[in-house]
């Protein structure tokens, strides 16, 4: 049975007690892109998340996969891409929008498509480094939202009661 695996990176550490996740990755999927092709050092930490398999190949090993396989090569610049636009998408949230803000912009995002349920994985702290605040933040934000009857909590399950609303508070309209 294989590893179905689970990998967040984090930046650099924004204040003490605070980080700020830059991706969460699932089975296959790469990490560390960026120094194939400029040689420097990776500017993120991963953590395992659940327990993984993790492949090594070495620098020149992957250039010259990149070389022989162009798609390859357009493989890592299309997740390379993607990264950039998440990123930018991020420091716009970090930069234009309270913690309130960007805590409802993450229960639209992550709201099932079955209902309107979210299941907040991970722990509080987990869902600061998500959103770049502090875990008391986000139980602040969570009853802000609470007391403006947009959402219902029950531990990490939170229904989302007026999704318009909640589209104002997380500035999107």
């Amino acid at each position: 049975m294989g590893h179905p695996g689970r990998a967040r990176t984090l930046g650099p550490h924004l204040a003490e007690g605070r980080e700020q996740t830059l991706h969460v990755e699932s089975a296959g999927a790469t990490l560390a892109e960026a120094p194939i092709f400029d040689g420097g050092g990776y500017v993120a930490t991963a953590l395992a998340e659940t327990e993984a398999r993790l492949l090594f190949v070495p620098r020149p090993a992957l250039l010259d996969l990149c070389r022989r396989r162009p798609e390859v090569a357009l493989g890592v610049i299309a997740v390379l891409a993607r990264r950039v636009r998440a990123f930018a998408a991020t420091i716009e949230d970090l930069a234009l929008r309270n913690a309130t803000a960007r805590l409802a912009r993450l229960l639209l995002t992550e709201v099932r498509r079955d209902g309107n349920v979210v299941d907040l994985s991970g722990t509080r702290e987990e869902v600061a480094h998500r959103l770049g605040t502090a875990r008391e933040l986000v139980s602040r934000s969570l009853s802000q939202l609470r007391a403006a009857g947009v959402v219902v909590v029950r531990g990490r399950r939170v229904w989302l009661t007026d999704e318009r609303r909640l589209a104002v508070i997380a500035e999107l309209t």
